[in-house]
């Protein structure tokens, strides 16, 4: 699964559009004073990329995981009964 941090961003690509989108800041045009910025970040921004890292890091261990059982599997030490066998099916099909 792939996250796109990007895709609620929007570039303008007129900056006089912008200016006149904002009537405070035509209005500090006319005065003659620079327009000022105001960032407002919300803690969705940190929440996203703490789950984010969160992500990356269970790839990890899932690769370490899927890395073990193919070598028992090669190996032929893997082991696994009919029953187990018969509910991970059942339950892989139950959340499908």
């Amino acid at each position: 699964m792939r996250i796109d941090l990007n895709s609620g961003i929007v570039q303008a690509s007129d900056p006089a559009a912008l200016s006149k989108s904002n009537p405070q800041s035509s209005s500090q045009a006319a005065k003659g004073e620079a327009p000022s910025d105001v960032a407002n970040l919300s803690n969705t921004y940190g929440r996203l990329q703490e789950l984010t890292g969160m992500i990356n890091s269970q790839a990890e261990m899932r690769q370490e995981k899927v890395a073990a059982l193919t070598a028992m599997v090669q190996n032929g030490t893997y082991r696994c009964s009919p029953e187990q066998t018969a509910e991970a099916l059942l339950a892989h099909m139950a959340n499908t």
